[in-house]
């Protein structure tokens, strides 16, 4: 008797426990040293001429340090987008470009390399950018997502 009880509330729990994968992943990776052990690096997923390149297999920040986006067209005709982090991504950014200056930052976005970014000065302002080689789809995603800077969120005006 109280096995039938407890069952449906078990069943419960366990979809309640069931997370859904984000609807975007936006990932940026440090580049890693080989010797930081293969448990906390993984080999970048492209090929050189000076040998295999690692990245820290943890991401430094993510999509769920993004509080809002400012997408635009690139040079190269692709799409880049600025990127405005919430607090915690603003601390982790600056705390990253004064601690890891002359390393790479990998972004990915899903499971493609979209670019490489120098960290070359201290960034306190919490806006990350990719400055190019976004889809539109890609993109499509983010604002679906994301609030776009520069856009004013006014309320809907009521059907008469």
């Amino acid at each position: 008797m109280l096995f039938r009880l407890l069952l449906p509330l078990f069943a419960l729990l366990l979809v309640a426990a069931a997370k859904k994968p984000p609807e975007v992943v936006v990932r940026f990776h440090l580049q890693a040293n080989p010797q930081d052990g293969s448990s906390f690096i993984m080999p970048l997923p492209v090929s050189n001429s000076a040998g295999p390149a690692y990245i820290k297999k943890v991401p430094e920040i993510s999509e769920l340090h993004i509080d809002a986006i400012f997408p635009f067209t690139a040079d190269d005709g692709t799409l880049g987008c600025a990127l405005k982090l919430n607090p915690s991504g603003r601390l982790a950014l600056d705390a990253l470009s004064v601690e890891e200056r002359g390393r790479v930052l990998v972004c990915f976005v899903g499971t493609r390399l979209v670019t490489a970014i120098l960290i070359d000065k201290r960034v306190q302002d919490g806006i990350l950018t990719i400055p190019a080689g976004l889809s539109q789809a890609e993109v499509a995603l983010l604002e679906g997502k994301y609030r776009i800077i520069g856009q004013l969120n006014l309320p809907k005006k009521k059907r008469r």
